[in-house]
Formats: C-alpha cells, sequence, structure tokens
C-alpha cells in the first residue's frame, strides 16, 4: 500500500509540474507556440518568456539583478511570436525587466510577481528554489 501512495503522488507532482510550465530550457517546437510572456522553471533554469504579435519589434532582451542591470542585456531569441531566453541562476528573488529595439525598457508581462523600480515603475520578479528541504 505505501508504495502505491508513493507512485500515485509521484504522478500527481509530475503531471502538476507539467501543467505549471516548468519546462525549463526543455520546451519542444510544438510546444514554442503555446507559451505565454511569463517565466518557466526546471531546478535553476528559468525560461524567460515574452509573446507579441508586434511585428516592429526586431530585438528583445532581459536585465535584472542577475546581470548587475546591463543596459544591453541578455538577447532573447525569437519563435512564432515568441521571444525568450533561458539562464541558470542560483537560488534567490530577481528583479527584472525587458529591453524592447534596443532601447525601450518595459515591465515584464506574466511575472511571478511585481516590485517598486524606484522610478514610478514596476519589476518583474522570479524566484528560484533549486531544491525543497525538508
Amino acid at each position: 500500500m505505501k508504495k502505491l501512495f508513493f507512485w500515485i503522488g509521484g504522478a500527481v507532482i509530475v503531471l502538476s509540474l507539467s501543467m505549471t510550465g516548468c519546462g525549463g530550457g526543455g520546451v519542444t517546437k510544438g510546444e514554442v507556440s503555446s507559451l505565454e510572456s511569463g517565466t518557466y522553471k526546471k531546478a535553476n533554469n528559468v525560461m524567460f518568456v515574452y509573446k507579441t504579435s508586434d511585428q516592429s519589434i526586431k530585438t528583445v532582451a532581459v536585465m535584472g539583478d542577475f546581470n548587475q542591470w546591463k543596459k544591453d542585456g541578455i538577447p532573447m531569441t525569437y519563435e512564432k511570436g515568441i521571444w525568450k531566453v533561458v539562464l541558470s541562476l542560483s537560488d534567490g528573488f530577481y528583479a527584472y525587466k525587458l529591453i524592447i529595439n534596443g532601447t525601450k525598457v518595459m515591465t515584464p508581462p506574466g511575472a511571478e510577481a511585481y516590485a517598486p523600480d524606484g522610478s514610478g515603475g514596476k519589476n518583474g520578479i522570479v524566484e528560484v528554489v533549486s531544491a525543497v528541504s525538508e
């Protein structure tokens, strides 16, 4: 009975992880178009996603605590209306923003949380937790 409980519990965990978008970098080409703006996490890998139909956007980058807010940011790649990049981050909370076409800094849609940026706007916040302690 104990083995059955653990097997069912494990199946529920796997199912819930697959449903919450914890794909990290393992998103297949068929799944790319179904992504929404936000973050997708698997252990310490965080995929930052920006979904847009705006054809005037030629580049998107992400900047934040993880790159000391460097204005050039970390470039994202484009595929079928989705801009994305996967970063390996240490455990912790990270504030971030998106950079559109190299000049426009914007609050990321779909962030886990938001915090004031000190200039009247908001930063997106992502929390990275690699392991759960008991």
